[in-house]
């Protein structure tokens, strides 16, 4: 039996190659078996050397459970290569240990992982996706902090770039972007008009964004928006949103601002009463999605009722108001009652159909056929009895006339004293 004696180099040389092997099958093992948290925002990165086409690589990603500091169950430590030219890409964790797996928990908002290199000798390397795994509207980016270049790594998946040599080098940062969350109220009264609109976007970046009504005009712009943007006093109607992150992400949304059903106030009622004949206020209530009715009839009196009936006890204009509520929701809406007492004006009014008394045209028109023997008197009373005109004739003068006078809105009472008799008529102004 004998032994063969081997020679000290060669002994060096073949540890050098079986820890590189070790140390490619470890690295590998590590990052092969992150395959079984996929749709966890993963990013799997590699970094060439192009001269001599060594690389190395490293992972990032988010799940649930893990945490900045080291986790045995999802995080690797980093095994650095002492063969020369071999360069190296990882991330630290919180106690700033080298990994070549870093897991955080799951990604809820924009979140940033600063990113490594030790490169001995300077010259070009490329960088090349090889695992990309996000959640639907999340964006994975990598800045070159350098360069200040940003690229966005689910649509370029490799690129080549310079790298001087140095150990410890944060030359990259991982930008994972979460989308933008959009929410809506409708208005909280059909004629309110304060619908809202939240966009949020949480983490380390701003954003900004444009908002466009449903013709395409651009009604609202802001820039710089730290986190959230509260859009308010917004129209019912369809909105478009264009947002912009500071990475260059755009994200449409279409907003719908609606409106809950009107509560509309409408009624009708005998807008003229005489008081003499004790005629009553007939209301019929046409509202439609009321809940409560107010009714002020103007001179002191309420009532809760849905369709009340009144009787004024004095002549004179009044301002019947009702007020429809529903919730935090209203609408008024008001008329004129005139009540008129023809006693009060020691006025009776004669139907004689002889006499044709109208108001045209800004003018009082009278028309009849009677023979005058007499003088005779014409007065003109409004409905608080007080005398607005008066105006004496000559007998055997024809009872046809115009007078031209201006009159407000109203009920009248146009009295004829001729012949021993007071003719009455009741004529209505409306501008």
């Amino acid at each position: 039996m004998f032994f063969r004696k081997t020679s000290p180099n060669l002994i060096k040389i073949q540890t050098m190659k079986a820890f590189k092997v070790i140390f490619i099958l470890v690295t590998t093992f590590s990052l092969i078996s992150i395959g079984s948290y996929a749709n966890y925002n993963l990013v799997v990165l590699r970094l060439t050397n192009t001269q001599n086409n060594y690389y190395d690589e490293t992972a990032v990603r988010f799940l649930p459970g893990a945490t900045d500091s080291f986790d045995g169950a999802y995080d690797a430590w980093k095994l650095f290569s002492t063969t020369q030219g071999v360069p190296s890409l990882y991330s630290k964790e919180a106690s700033d240990y080298e990994l070549s797996i870093n897991s955080f928990d799951q990604l809820s908002e924009d979140n940033t992982v600063d990113l490594f290199t030790r490169i001995d000798v300077s010259g070009n390397f490329e960088i090349s996706v090889i695992n990309y795994d996000a959640m639907p509207g999340v964006k994975i980016y990598l800045e070159d902090l350098q360069t200040g270049v940003i690229t966005e790594l689910e649509a370029n998946t490799s690129f080549n770039l310079f790298l001087d040599d140095g150990v410890d080098e944060n030359r990259f940062r991982l930008r994972f972007s979460t989308p933008i969350e959009v929410q809506s109220t409708p208005l909280e009264c059909a004629n309110y008009n304060d619908g809202t609109i939240t966009l949020s976007d949480f983490g380390n970046h701003n954003f900004a964004y444009d908002l466009f009504n449903d013709s395409s005009n651009l009604i609202i712009s802001e820039n710089n928006v730290d986190e959230t943007a509260y859009i308010t006093e917004l129209a019912p109607g369809n909105y478009t949103i264009v947002a912009t992150t500071d990475f260059g992400t755009i994200e449409n949304f279409e907003v719908e601002i609606t409106s809950p059903t009107p509560v509309i106030a409408n009624f009708t009622a005998n807008e003229n009463i005489e008081l003499s004949n004790e005629e009553i206020l007939d209301i019929v209530n046409l509202s439609t999605n009321g809940a409560d009715y107010i009714w002020d009839f103007g001179d002191g009196t309420i009532s809760y009722d849905s369709s009340p009936e009144y009787t004024y006890e004095e002549e004179g204009e009044y301002e019947l108001l009702l007020t429809v509520e529903s919730g935090q929701c209203s609408d008024i809406l008001s008329k004129t009652i005139t009540v008129l007492n023809s006693q009060s004006t020691s006025v009776i009014e004669n139907l004689n159909d002889n006499v044709q008394v109208y108001y045209s045209m800004n003018s009082i028109i009278i028309n009849s056929d009677i023979n005058v023997s007499t003088d005779y008197k014409l007065e003109l009373i409004n409905i608080n009895g007080a005398k607005v005109f008066s105006k004496q004739y000559p007998k055997y003068t024809s009872l046809n006339d115009k007078i031209t006078i201006d009159l407000s809105t109203g009920i009248y009472i146009v009295n004829l004293a001729i012949n021993d008799q007071i003719i009455s008529k009741k004529i209505s102004v409306q501008l």
